[in-house]
């Protein structure tokens, strides 16, 4: 019996669907890591601020401000970032960048707007932006770059 041209019929279809529901899982996924790295990363930042506050070193002498400001500001600044994916961020690399441009955002209106006499927030928004760049959703179990 002759085979028809783009047969396969529901078995195919059946097959497709399969298919396209792995890869969506599998994106799905892909964005839970992306995001739990970046709340693992403001968590990170966030302890080392308040080891800074802890240690003199950290505080200016002649000022008495403490970087730990600026560092709490600009975390602030990143938690104002939406987490959850956009419509057409259906793809995780696509989700990525987004959050990505995001932070390029955050730290434009940082450098603007937040008082940063020693740097300290803004390297913070690096810090993050510059370990999210190069996370790999595919790898599930990372430690920071």
């Amino acid at each position: 019996m002759p085979r028809r041209a783009g047969g396969g019929g529901r078995a195919a279809a059946s097959h497709l669907l399969f298919f396209d529901a792995a890869r969506r899982t599998r994106q799905t996924g892909a964005m839970d890591a992306i995001r739990h790295y970046f709340l693992a990363q403001l968590a990170e930042q966030e302890a080392e601020a308040a080891r800074h506050l802890g240690d003199g070193y950290w505080t200016d002498s002649r000022t008495g401000r403490n970087v730990r400001l600026d560092e709490l500001q600009a975390i602030g600044a990143m938690k104002a970032i939406a987490l959850d994916p956009r419509p057409g961020e259906e793809d995780a690399h696509i989700y990525l960048g987004r959050l990505l441009a995001d932070l390029d955002d955050v730290a434009n209106r940082f450098r603007a707007a937040a008082p940063d006499p020693d740097g300290y927030g803004i390297a913070t928004i690096g810090t993050v932006a510059r370990r999210l760049a190069a996370f790999d959703p595919s790898a599930r179990c990372r430690s920071a770059p």
